[in-house]
C-alpha cells in the first residue's frame, strides 16, 4: 500500500506520533481547566463591582440636595446618620 507523502515527511514513528498527540490534548485541558475558574472570578469580580452602582449614586445625589438645605446642625447630623447608612450599603457585599 503506498504510504501519503506527508505521512512520509515525518520523522517521526507512529508511537512518537500518539504520544505527542496525547501530550498536546492533555496540555490543551489542563490549560483550559486553569483559565475556566480564572475567566469565572473575573467575570463575577466586574458584575459585583458594576452591581447598584446607578442606585447608590441616587441616594448620595438625594443627600447632597438635603445638605443643601439644611437649616440646622440637628438637620445636618441626621443627614450624616443616612450617609453612614448609605456608605455601609455601598460597603456590604451584594446579595447572591
Amino acid at each position: 500500500m503506498p504510504i501519503h507523502p506527508g505521512a512520509g515527511a515525518t520523522s517521526l514513528n507512529p508511537g512518537e506520533l500518539l504520544r505527542q498527540v496525547r501530550d498536546g490534548l492533555l496540555l490543551r485541558t489542563l490549560m483550559l481547566g486553569l483559565l475556566t475558574p480564572a475567566l469565572g472570578a473575573a467575570r463575577q469580580f466586574s458584575a459585583a463591582s458594576q452591581h447598584g452602582t446607578p442606585a447608590r449614586l441616587r441616594g448620595l445625589y438625594g443627600l447632597l440636595d438635603r445638605i443643601r438645605a439644611a437649616d440646622s446642625a440637628a438637620e445636618l447630623d441626621a443627614i450624616e446618620a443616612d450617609f453612614d447608612h448609605v456608605v455601609e450599603a455601598a460597603l456590604r457585599p451584594p446579595e447572591r
